[in-house]
């Protein structure tokens, strides 16, 4: 019974997993088809850069909404399933908007982005505490990586796949093929469960340890599952209030550090994903096309591997050597923060390079390198945003953290880098009235600054990672002392004990 049992567990992690990648390959679609966008409604910089930041309007004003649903509904499912048909009315308004003419095709498809967004919002604040309820014990680290390496390679597919249909057949039919995907994941979504896994013994120590050593039986193993999920629903009851929640956040400097981090990293990984691959095209002088399918490929590759490698590397640093559910969870948020940090500080260099060179291996070979080190950090953040925070704040500190790194980060910096690249081109072609400067075009120049600027912010990005490793790293310390000191009483209470029975 428990083996059929996790086959259909695994198999609806294996639909959200799906569901994820969907997700961001449309992320990676709207950034390939932005140029043959621009050139059917003919829009400026300006305007091409706002096509991101629409879907961001959606995205964030509604997450923390559909983060705290589930607690009045009692069931997150439906929040999902409501938000993926959303998702997919968006694919076809967008597919639509291209046989309407002017600026009402236009608004059609800010429109269409709005409500992608909405849709997400639904699905993205949600989808990693379900995993991590619903999975194996000991492959729920592997499972969490799993769902976010989604997040590199959905987008480099969106690169080269979307890329390539646009060029060959139109960018509209992207949006329906999208929708249709979308549609066949909905079916076996309204199946999948979002309750725990029998072997998921929270907020009991002594039943996960008689779990994980095999000497539970299925019917107790599923009678500890409903005592923990009804302690677990009578402590989310409390959560219920919006403006409470947000003060246990708030007061929670790891938290709102890794916040911070993340927002600086988000904003730069935004705007790259968004511009990269018109930059490339600009600043190389290479064709769009094979602009795009570099960086699809370039993003696939090394977002997979990367993040593989740090969700690996989280995983032999954390190990098993906690029994304490306060000292895992500790253990976890203070090696993901080190991850974070060290990651960022040795990707930071490396970017610059590129935005400089104008060789086209050493630019590629610099943005690989520097990708590389940002994919790590994928997986670690995420784990520590859900261990920094108690378990009945998880779904509403995800949903703030995307409302946070989404509203400071990704949904103005596309605009903001448009914005500047076209001011700071108009100023280059004032200083020296002319189209270009030695032997670069002010657009390439322009787009050049900006990008390197824009890369330079990581370095607040450490800073804020620093912070909350060093926090959190001293308040794991503290708890693990306090626990040797327990053991210690505990032993000397024991042989008291046995020398008054002698």
């Amino acid at each position: 019974m428990i083996q059929i049992s996790s086959y259909f567990y695994l198999f609806s992690v294996l639909i959200l997993v799906l569901i994820n990648l969907l997700i961001y390959f449309d992320r990676g679609a709207i950034a390939a088809t932005a140029s043959l966008i621009s050139d059917t409604f003919e829009l400026g910089t300006v305007e091409e850069g706002i096509i991101s930041s629409a879907f961001m309007v959606g995205y964030v004003l509604c997450s923390p909404l559909f983060a705290q649903l589930p607690s009045c509904l009692g069931n997150s499912k439906f929040v999902i399933i409501f938000g993926l048909g959303v998702w997919v009315c968006a694919c076809l308004v967008l597919m639509i908007s291209h046989w309407i003419p002017g600026k009402f095709g236009y608004a059609a498809l800010l429109i269409g982005r709005i409500l992608a967004g909405i849709g997400e919002s639904a699905f993205a604040p949600l989808a990693p505490t379900i995993l991590d309820d619903i999975s194996p014990v000991k492959w729920s680290t592997t499972i969490i990586t799993l769902y976010f390496a989604c997040i590199p390679v959905g987008i480099a597919l969106g690169y080269g796949v979307a890329g390539g249909i646009g060029e060959f057949i139109g960018w509209q039919w992207v949006f329906l093929v999208q929708a249709l995907l979308m549609l066949a994941l909905l079916i076996p979504t309204c199946c999948a469960p979002t309750r725990m896994h029998p072997t998921k013994l929270a907020l009991n120590e002594e039943h996960a340890r008689k779990s994980d050593q095999g000497g539970a039986s299925t019917e107790e193993l599923f009678q500890i599952r409903e005592s923990s999920e009804k302690q677990m629903k009578r402590e989310k009851k409390k959560t219920r209030n919006i403006f409470l929640n947000m003060f246990q956040l708030v007061k929670n400097p790891i938290y709102m550090f890794n916040v911070l981090g993340g927002t600086v990293y988000t904003g730069v990984i935004g705007a790259l994903a968004f511009w990269g691959p018109s930059f490339f095209s600009e600043h190389l002088e290479i064709d769009l096309f094979y602009a795009n399918l570099t960086f699809s490929v370039l993003s696939v590759v090394i977002g997979l591997s990367a993040t593989w490698v740090g969700g690996a590397m989280l995983s032999c640093l954390i190990g098993n050597r906690e029994r304490n559910v306060a000292l895992i969870k500790g253990r976890k948020t203070s090696y993901s923060l080190l991850c974070c940090f060290l990651c960022l500080t040795l990707a930071a260099p490396l970017g610059l390079v590129a935005f400089v060179s104008t060789n086209t291996y050493v630019c590629f070979t610099a943005i690989a390198i520097g990708e590389f080190f940002l994919f790590m950090i994928t997986s670690p953040m995420n784990v520590s945003i859900l261990s920094s925070v108690p378990d009945t704040l998880r779904d509403f500190a995800m949903s703030v953290d995307i409302f946070l790194i989404h509203f400071l980060g990704d949904f103005p910096s596309p605009s903001l880098v448009g914005a500047a690249a076209s001011v700071l081109e108009k100023a280059i072609a004032s200083y020296h009235d002319g189209d270009t400067l030695g032997g670069r075009t002010n657009k390439q120049i322009a787009f050049a600054i900006t990008m390197g600027f824009l890369w330079s912010f990581l370095a607040l990005g450490i800073v804020f990672f620093f912070v909350a490793w060093f926090l959190s790293f001293r308040k794991y310390r503290k708890e693990s002392r306090m626990e040797k000191y327990q053991e210690i009483e505990v032993d000397i209470s024991d042989d008291e004990l046995q020398s008054t029975r002698d």
